[in-house]
């Protein structure tokens, strides 16, 4: 079964986001971990421009069945010069 993720992303950094990558965790009403995945959006010229907060849709490959609560932590950004950011492991 496909299933959607809606997000909000906002570009703080000054400059537009052209990708995202983000780790999920899908869980269940109480919270309990059902399972984990990835997902990645992009969009060219931007996905975001600076100062602005949009809803981005996410499809991940693997959506457990019961998943109520995904928790999104983003692990990547590249923007619109070249440059990214990476979340420091």
């Amino acid at each position: 079964q496909d299933r959607a993720i809606k997000a909000r992303v906002a570009s703080h950094a000054g400059q537009g986001i052209t990708s995202i990558e983000a780790r999920l965790v899908f869980q269940n009403n109480s919270g309990i971990a059902l399972g984990k995945g990835t997902a990645t959006k992009t969009s060219k010229p931007s996905l975001v421009n600076p100062g602005v907060t949009v809803e981005v849709t996410l499809k991940p490959d693997n959506v457990p069945a019961r998943t109520e609560i995904v928790e999104i932590t983003l692990v990547k950004a590249e923007f619109v010069d070249g440059t990214s950011w990476k979340r420091p492991q």
